[in-house]
């Protein structure tokens, strides 16, 4: 029946008979398949979902409205949904609808919170006492957008950062995300400092309009004067060894300065 249903055929039937012959040591099996029609999609209602958006779950929907009836994207749509990581529980359940060859699918989901909040504190050798925190959200406006600030207080060093990610940026296939941050320091010598990440880009400076660097993802801070206060942009760049040349270079200028 599972390949039947994957085909439209909602109402499909199997009927195992068995003809049995003791004396020969054989049974015949036959199977009897009802498919019955090809059912139809009608109609997808959404209920539960008092802050996310429709269109947040309906993107994770494999199937949609007039659609043939298929079992496997029913059932994949649901996991789609719970790996959002905004609901509690997710259901998705079938009920017929006016015409035979017609199913109408109620997506019943049970959200849950999707903020955070979290404070800490230690010792190092480097900073002394620090102090941090952080607020951050999963599901922003209902749009199921990330969004989170968070900061970082020491005797040393002072640094915050605001960083947003959408995974369907204008509700198409692509993502975009964006960070920004600030960090002072007592000590006056120029800095570059790198965050890595497993992304295959680029990223151009915006002081010096040129690739930085040509193999992976990173985050540049380039310190001027105890303030380091930097907006990234990210770009894609041609891999190659003028990117090592030019990390050199900027450094170079900012020790002059």
């Amino acid at each position: 029946t599972h390949l039947f249903a994957d085909h439209g055929y909602a109402y499909a039937k199997v009927n195992t008979l068995l003809d049995k012959h003791p004396d020969k040591k054989i049974v015949n099996i036959t199977y009897k398949v009802y498919r019955g029609p090809v059912v139809y999609i009608n109609r997808i209602e959404i209920t539960g979902n008092t802050k996310t958006r429709d269109k947040v779950i309906r993107r994770q929907i494999l199937i949609a409205e007039k659609w043939p009836y298929s079992a496997k994207r029913i059932e994949k749509s649901e996991e789609r949904i719970r790996r959002l990581g905004f609901f509690e529980d997710v259901q998705i359940k079938q009920e017929k609808a006016a015409k035979e060859d017609e199913l109408n699918l109620k997506v019943k989901v049970k959200e849950m919170l999707t903020g955070s909040f979290g404070i800490g504190g230690g010792y190092s050798t480097r900073d002394k006492f620090y102090f941090m925190s952080e607020i951050s959200e999963r599901n922003f406006l209902g749009k199921g957008q990330k969004i989170s600030l968070s900061f970082r207080i020491s005797s040393k060093a002072i640094r915050y950062s605001l960083d947003f990610f959408d995974p369907y940026f204008r509700d198409t296939r692509y993502s975009l995300g964006w960070s920004i941050y600030d960090y002072k320091t007592e000590s006056s010598s120029p800095l570059i400092s790198y965050e890595w990440f497993p992304n295959r880009a680029k990223f151009f400076l915006e002081e010096y309009n040129f690739p930085v660097f040509p193999d992976d993802f990173a985050y540049y801070l380039l310190k001027d004067n105890k303030n380091e206060s930097r907006i990234i942009y990210r770009a894609r760049a041609p891999i190659g060894s003028h990117g090592s040349k030019c990390i050199a270079s900027s450094f170079k200028n900012s020790s002059n300065s």
